[in-house]
Protein backbone atom coordinates (compact mmCIF):
# COMPACT_ATOMS: atom_id res chain seq x y z
CA UNK A 1 0.00 0.00 0.00
CA UNK A 2 1.40 3.31 -0.78
CA UNK A 3 2.42 5.39 2.01
CA UNK A 4 0.54 8.30 2.19
CA UNK A 5 2.02 10.30 4.97
CA UNK A 6 5.36 10.44 2.96
CA UNK A 7 3.61 12.01 0.22
CA UNK A 8 1.45 14.73 2.76
CA UNK A 9 4.65 15.68 4.52
CA UNK A 10 6.22 16.93 1.42
CA UNK A 11 3.46 19.14 0.34
CA UNK A 12 3.32 20.52 3.85
CA UNK A 13 6.92 21.13 3.92
CA UNK A 14 6.70 22.48 0.07
CA UNK A 15 3.54 24.47 0.67
CA UNK A 16 1.54 22.63 -2.23
CA UNK A 17 -2.05 22.12 -2.28
CA UNK A 18 -3.36 18.23 -2.60
CA UNK A 19 -5.82 17.52 -5.58
CA UNK A 20 -8.27 14.85 -5.37
CA UNK A 21 -10.12 12.71 -7.31
CA UNK A 22 -12.13 10.52 -5.78
CA UNK A 23 -14.18 8.72 -8.38
CA UNK A 24 -14.39 5.06 -7.82
CA UNK A 25 -16.53 5.48 -4.65
CA UNK A 26 -14.42 2.88 -2.73
CA UNK A 27 -15.32 3.28 1.08
CA UNK A 28 -12.02 2.26 2.31
CA UNK A 29 -10.05 4.91 0.49
CA UNK A 30 -12.26 7.61 1.57
CA UNK A 31 -12.48 6.88 4.98
CA UNK A 32 -8.53 6.67 4.80
CA UNK A 33 -8.08 10.02 2.76
CA UNK A 34 -10.33 11.34 5.47
CA UNK A 35 -8.47 10.65 8.12
CA UNK A 36 -5.69 12.20 6.19
CA UNK A 37 -7.22 15.42 6.32
CA UNK A 38 -8.11 15.43 10.18
CA UNK A 39 -4.77 14.45 10.68
CA UNK A 40 -2.91 17.11 8.81
CA UNK A 41 -4.47 20.17 9.49
CA UNK A 42 -1.77 22.13 7.82
CA UNK A 43 -2.13 21.13 4.04
CA UNK A 44 -4.85 21.69 1.97
CA UNK A 45 -6.65 19.39 0.00
CA UNK A 46 -9.23 20.26 -2.60
CA UNK A 47 -11.83 17.33 -3.86
CA UNK A 48 -12.43 17.51 -7.15
CA UNK A 49 -15.87 17.22 -9.14
CA UNK A 50 -17.40 18.07 -5.67
CA UNK A 51 -16.56 14.49 -4.38
CA UNK A 52 -19.62 13.27 -6.37
CA UNK A 53 -21.15 14.39 -2.73
CA UNK A 54 -19.97 11.39 -1.42
CA UNK A 55 -21.10 10.34 2.28
CA UNK A 56 -19.01 11.58 4.68
CA UNK A 57 -17.24 14.46 2.66
CA UNK A 58 -19.88 17.54 3.57
CA UNK A 59 -19.51 17.29 7.26
CA UNK A 60 -16.00 16.67 7.53
CA UNK A 61 -15.93 19.78 5.52
CA UNK A 62 -17.53 21.48 7.97
CA UNK A 63 -15.22 20.44 10.79
CA UNK A 64 -11.66 21.13 9.03
CA UNK A 65 -10.92 24.05 7.76
CA UNK A 66 -7.99 22.58 5.33
CA UNK A 67 -10.73 21.35 3.39
CA UNK A 68 -12.27 22.67 0.12
CA UNK A 69 -14.62 21.64 -2.94
CA UNK A 70 -14.12 22.43 -6.15
CA UNK A 71 -17.17 22.49 -8.87
CA UNK A 72 -15.81 20.65 -11.89
CA UNK A 73 -18.37 18.70 -14.59
CA UNK A 74 -21.02 19.92 -12.49
CA UNK A 75 -23.07 20.79 -15.69
CA UNK A 76 -22.52 17.38 -17.39
CA UNK A 77 -25.01 14.96 -17.61
CA UNK A 78 -22.56 12.53 -16.17
CA UNK A 79 -22.50 14.15 -13.19
CA UNK A 80 -26.45 13.98 -12.17
CA UNK A 81 -26.51 10.89 -13.24
CA UNK A 82 -23.95 9.51 -11.22
CA UNK A 83 -25.60 11.25 -8.12
CA UNK A 84 -28.53 9.83 -9.29
CA UNK A 85 -27.66 6.28 -9.99
CA UNK A 86 -25.29 6.58 -6.58
CA UNK A 87 -27.50 8.35 -4.03
CA UNK A 88 -28.70 5.43 -2.30
CA UNK A 89 -24.98 4.28 -1.59
CA UNK A 90 -22.44 7.40 -1.38
CA UNK A 91 -24.20 10.55 -0.81
CA UNK A 92 -25.14 12.53 2.35
CA UNK A 93 -28.76 11.81 2.45
CA UNK A 94 -29.99 14.69 3.86
CA UNK A 95 -28.18 16.74 1.21
CA UNK A 96 -29.05 14.90 -1.59
CA UNK A 97 -33.06 15.10 -0.30
CA UNK A 98 -32.35 19.02 -0.84
CA UNK A 99 -31.06 19.18 -4.33
CA UNK A 100 -33.68 16.68 -5.53
CA UNK A 101 -35.96 18.58 -8.42
CA UNK A 102 -39.70 18.97 -7.80
CA UNK A 103 -40.11 16.25 -10.04
CA UNK A 104 -37.67 13.50 -7.33
CA UNK A 105 -36.28 12.29 -10.45
CA UNK A 106 -33.27 14.88 -11.43
CA UNK A 107 -30.40 16.69 -9.43
CA UNK A 108 -31.28 20.70 -9.33
CA UNK A 109 -27.55 22.17 -10.31
CA UNK A 110 -28.17 25.44 -9.23
CA UNK A 111 -29.62 23.99 -5.79
CA UNK A 112 -26.72 22.28 -5.38
CA UNK A 113 -24.14 24.99 -4.90
CA UNK A 114 -26.99 26.68 -3.18
CA UNK A 115 -27.30 24.18 -0.87
CA UNK A 116 -23.37 23.71 -0.10
CA UNK A 117 -23.23 27.21 0.54
CA UNK A 118 -25.67 27.36 3.25
CA UNK A 119 -23.65 24.48 4.60
CA UNK A 120 -19.94 24.80 4.42
CA UNK A 121 -20.00 28.65 2.91
CA UNK A 122 -18.95 29.93 0.17
CA UNK A 123 -15.35 30.07 0.97
CA UNK A 124 -15.01 26.25 1.07
CA UNK A 125 -15.77 25.82 -2.79
CA UNK A 126 -13.77 27.11 -6.09
CA UNK A 127 -14.54 27.23 -9.25
CA UNK A 128 -13.58 24.21 -11.69
CA UNK A 129 -14.27 23.50 -15.14
CA UNK A 130 -12.61 20.31 -16.56
CA UNK A 131 -12.15 21.60 -19.61
CA UNK A 132 -12.08 20.29 -22.66
CA UNK A 133 -14.64 17.68 -21.28
CA UNK A 134 -16.78 20.26 -20.02
CA UNK A 135 -16.95 24.14 -21.47
CA UNK A 136 -15.63 26.83 -19.53
CA UNK A 137 -17.78 29.10 -21.05
CA UNK A 138 -21.02 27.51 -19.93
CA UNK A 139 -19.37 26.58 -16.35
CA UNK A 140 -19.09 30.11 -15.86
CA UNK A 141 -22.12 31.52 -17.18
CA UNK A 142 -23.84 28.81 -14.69
CA UNK A 143 -21.82 30.49 -12.25
CA UNK A 144 -23.01 34.15 -13.29
CA UNK A 145 -27.07 33.14 -13.59
CA UNK A 146 -26.93 31.59 -10.26
CA UNK A 147 -28.89 33.49 -7.71
CA UNK A 148 -26.05 33.67 -5.13
CA UNK A 149 -24.14 37.31 -3.69
CA UNK A 150 -21.84 38.59 -5.97
CA UNK A 151 -19.68 38.46 -3.07
CA UNK A 152 -20.43 34.55 -2.73
CA UNK A 153 -19.44 34.31 -6.63
CA UNK A 154 -16.51 36.09 -6.38
CA UNK A 155 -15.17 33.67 -3.90
CA UNK A 156 -16.34 30.69 -5.55
CA UNK A 157 -14.78 32.11 -9.35
CA UNK A 158 -11.45 33.91 -7.77
CA UNK A 159 -10.82 34.79 -4.19
CA UNK A 160 -10.88 30.87 -2.96
CA UNK A 161 -8.36 29.63 -5.56
CA UNK A 162 -6.35 32.52 -4.67
CA UNK A 163 -6.45 32.01 -1.28
CA UNK A 164 -5.69 28.68 -1.33
CA UNK A 165 -2.73 28.20 -4.36
CA UNK A 166 -1.41 30.93 -2.49
CA UNK A 167 -1.65 33.42 -5.53
CA UNK A 168 -1.04 37.12 -5.07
Amino acid sequence: MLDYSRIVKIAEEQGIVIFIHMNDFDYYKNDLFLDIVKTNPNVNFIILHLGFLQDGFLSVLCRNDNLYLETSALNLPLFSNILVNFSEKLIDKDFFKKILSSDNLSISLERIILELDNLIGSEKILFGSDEPWSSLEGQIKFFNNLELEHKKKRNILYNNARKVLGIK
